[in-house]
């Protein structure tokens, strides 16, 4: 979104062929309450449908990749 940071891509001929930049691995993501520092005065607490996007994601994805074996 920033222009910058490419954050996932998928191959046009080769469709097994994905990128991503994402840690659904990061187990804290999943846990109540928990607050991600930002900045030395801000922080963010996921809510609800942010770990739900983050499990059916995972989830998709690795649905993908089995597809494609």
């Amino acid at each position: 979104m920033d222009g910058k940071v490419i954050e996932a891509f998928e191959h046009i001929e080769f469709k097994n062929v994905y990128g991503i930049q994402f840690h659904t691995e990061f187990s804290i993501l999943y846990k109540d309450s928990y607050k991600f520092k930002i900045s030395p005065t801000n922080s963010i607490e996921p809510d609800n449908d942010t770990k739900l996007f983050h499990i059916l994601f995972s989830k998709d994805f690795s649905n993908r990749l089995i597809e494609q074996n």
